[in-house]
């Protein structure tokens, strides 16, 4: 999680790391992950599959490499129906961080509606 601190503390115009990752929210891990100032990530940046879970995780998210070589990808809830199945790992961190935007949208909407 070390480069994870120091990518939020560049991101953050140099604020020091602990504070950057004491600002790690859903939001904020959607931004990095995501964006990174209209930045995808790319392989590079995603080296191991230790850090793609990470990522997965700290999005709510399972990343698991089944045995024919692809990647799964499921909500720690999900079930079948909602697992999706990628050949990459560089596209398994992809979906993931879609799939926690639409639950996090899901859930802002769904927030709204009981105001």
């Amino acid at each position: 999680m070390a480069w994870v601190r120091k990518f939020l503390a560049r991101e953050n115009n140099g604020q020091n790391a602990a504070e950057a990752t004491k600002q790690w929210t859903l939001a904020a891990a959607l931004r990095v992950t995501c964006t990174a100032g209209s930045r995808r990530m790319t392989s590079q940046q995603i080296t191991t599959l230790a850090q793609a879970k990470s990522i997965a995780r700290n999005l709510g998210l399972t990343l698991r490499q089944v045995r024919s070589g692809g990647y799964r990808v499921n909500f720690r809830d999900g079930d079948e129906a909602t697992a999706q199945y990628r050949d990459t790992l560089e596209d398994a961190v992809h979906i993931a961080i879609e799939m926690a935007r639409t639950r996090a949208a899901q859930m802002q909407l769904d927030g709204q509606g009981e105001q």
